[in-house]
């Protein structure tokens, strides 16, 4: 019995890490992208909760990419700042379309609240294309136009390659953590759209259009609003692609106490959305007879990548265990194929598109901070995150 148990939960992992091997495999895919100039009417939405610090710099680097049509909508949302005068300031300076409408809830908060506040606020003279900003961002030469042509040409949301870098680059934590996102957010993202099919929604730079993202539910204090916006896109017929051309990137958080709450957000609402979504998901690809949701589903079921370890390792410890008693050897041929796999595709991914990030000798202090993510995983049972929480900013501390 223990045989068939260990067997069986490794066959999952299995499959996992075979999905996983797949999505390093074909990241190297070269996925060429029109580049003609799209000259649809698009609206680019900030959700801004106490911006007053990265604000300006986020606008500014809009300001060039707006093309004719184009807006800025800047959702104040229970500031207690100057975010919303600084806006009007900027706009008046610069005198571009940019406008800010203000949000005060007692109860209802978090970015879904805002987005959806936002989005009603446009169904009075509704554009073609809404491209989601988050405040802290800074869009790379291109990455607007380029959403854009893919949005329009694809009828599709679309992803950007967002990419949430390190700010202290002696930080060995940091490193291993900008190397993860880098798994998460890109290689991952783009096998998916080697493999042509629908990628994750991850955050700030997704273009929608306007009848997609008027069909699902943004009023919501779900802590990975993103996530659950690709789940709810996918099954109503809208399913997102990833677009690695266009580049949106942020800051990794210095100080350590902001990056573990950071962390403890994304994580927790990953491995909550994995268990409510995965089955919803499965249930619609039978229904609806797509084998594109089958593969979202699977992407979707990899939880995070110092898990994803952790679990092979204890579960292929325990066979191993058991084999000198007699059992689980069937079990243990299982854990083995799932490590050769987990092997390779850390190495592809690595080799591909992480040597920038960390080094070699710093790649092996990984099972350190895998000790460092036990107490955030242990508090998924004890003391799950369930609550949208703003990341502070270094910029507010310094």
């Amino acid at each position: 019995m223990i045989d068939f148990i260990l067997s069986m939960a490794l066959l999952i992992v299995s499959i996992q890490t075979s999905m996983f091997l797949a999505q390093c495999l074909f990241a190297y895919r070269r996925i060429n992208v029109n580049k003609d100039v799209c000259d649809a009417r698009a609206t680019l939405l900030i959700p801004a909760h106490n911006e007053e610090a990265v604000i300006s710099r986020t606008l500014s680097s809009l300001r060039a990419q707006l093309g004719p049509g184009d807006d800025i909508l800047v959702v104040a949302d229970n500031c207690s700042d100057k975010t919303a005068s600084i806006v009007s300031a900027f706009a008046e300076e610069s005198g571009l379309p940019i406008h800010v409408i203000e949000r005060s809830h007692q109860t209802l908060r978090g970015k879904g609240f805002a987005l959806d506040f936002g989005i009603q606020h446009l169904t009075i003279d509704p554009p073609e294309i809404v491209i989601i900003i988050d405040a802290d961002c800074v869009a790379e030469a291109e990455a607007i136009s380029l959403l854009k042509q893919q949005c329009m040409e694809t009828g599709k949301p679309v992803q950007s390659n967002y990419l949430i870098e390190q700010a202290n680059h002696q930080n060995i934590v940091g490193k291993i953590s900008a190397f993860a996102l880098v798994v998460k957010n890109v290689v991952r993202q783009k096998g998916m759209r080697g493999m042509n099919l629908p990628c994750i929604m991850v955050g700030a730079g997704m273009a929608f259009p306007w009848e997609a993202i008027r069909s699902i539910q943004l009023a919501s204090g779900n802590i990975v609003e993103d996530m659950q916006m690709g789940v709810d896109l996918a099954i109503a017929g809208y399913e997102p692609i990833y677009c690695h051309q266009a580049r949106i990137r942020s800051v990794l958080p210095d100080h350590p106490e902001v990056a573990l709450k950071q962390r403890k957000r994304w994580e927790h609402g990953h491995m909550q959305t994995l268990l409510t979504q995965v089955p919803r998901l499965l249930g619609a690809a039978v229904r609806q007879r797509r084998a594109t949701l089958l593969g979202h589903a699977l992407d979707l079921s990899l939880p995070p990548l110092s898990l994803f370890f952790m679990v092979w390792a204890g579960l292929t410890v325990t066979t191993l265990v058991l084999s000198f008693f007699g059992a689980g050897n069937n079990a243990l041929m299982l854990g083995g194929f799932a490590g050769i796999e987990l092997g390779l595709a850390a190495a592809l991914a690595w080799i591909g598109f992480g040597r920038e990030v960390i080094s070699v000798t710093e790649l092996i202090r990984i099972p350190m901070y895998m000790l460092w993510k036990i107490p955030l995983y242990l508090g998924f049972i004890f003391n799950r995150e369930k609550q949208w929480v703003r990341t502070d900013r270094d910029e507010e501390r310094d």
